[in-house]
């Protein structure tokens, strides 16, 4: 069976593709969980901010620029997240907070942030 590159599930990604949105997830969402979760101390806020994460890149895949992993920017979107206002259970804050944008500007990852 062929295994698709992250590159490939990236660009089928921003075509709008669930399937390749499940791979990533199915990639990183454990990682990402134990990341998060080293951090808040807490079940709830880890899966939480890992959600968040994930409606984020699912929100704004069309801004996504070719490249060979989304692991940087799924971590840098985590990191940044603890620092946003609490009950943000959509993502929302995450393209408005000040020192978010920062962090996502400077990822090579997304573009027009």
């Amino acid at each position: 069976m062929f295994k698709k590159t992250e590159t490939e599930l990236i660009l089928q990604l921003k075509k709008g593709s669930m399937k390749a949105f499940d791979e990533i997830y199915g990639l990183y969402a454990r990682r990402l969980f134990a990341f998060c979760l080293k951090y808040t101390k807490s079940k709830e806020n880890a899966e939480e901010i890992m959600e968040d994460t994930f409606v984020w890149l699912w929100n704004n895949r069309s801004t996504l620029e070719e490249a060979d992993s989304v692991k940087p920017l799924l971590y840098s979107l985590a990191d940044g997240r603890r620092y946003l206002p609490e009950g943000d259970v959509d993502g929302s804050a995450m393209e408005i907070h000040p020192d978010f944008r920062v962090v996502l500007s400077s990822n090579p990852l997304v573009r027009g942030v």
